[in-house]
């Protein structure tokens, strides 16, 4: 089963195996998908929604591009890490590789935030 989060940049593809909810996480943007890495579709869903919720909370000391973010996740596999920072009105995510290297960052509108919220609660709810 695939769900997809949706945005005006890019689609996030949660792709939930048959094993104990073991979900791939990729990455579709300009025409081209990147597998991200996997963890059990729980975590990624309560970790995202919360980071969506309240971007604010729990700021880390680390920067990127020249912002204070909060940490949201790390996945399997392939080892990448999400975070978010406030932007304007929008929320920034960043997506790091296992080396640090950023892989991109998109902007969520408030209508983004509040759609990807609902279909992640919704998932959690079951």
């Amino acid at each position: 089963m695939d769900i997809i989060l949706e945005s005006h940049e890019v689609r996030l593809i949660l792709s939930v195996g048959k094993e104990n909810d073991w979900t791939g996480v990729t990455l579709e943007r300009d025409g081209r998908s990147e597998f991200l890495g996997a963890e059990v579709l729980r975590i990624i869903a309560e970790r995202l929604r919360n980071a969506l919720t309240q971007p604010d909370s729990n700021l880390s000391d680390q920067m990127i591009n020249g912002r204070k973010v909060k940490w949201i996740l790390n996945l399997a596999e392939m080892h990448c890490s999400f975070y978010c920072a406030l932007e304007d009105d929008n929320l920034r995510l960043f997506i790091q590789d296992g080396e640090g290297d950023l892989i991109h960052s998109f902007a969520l509108n408030p209508k983004e935030v509040a759609s990807w919220a609902d279909d992640l609660s919704n998932l959690i709810k079951g």
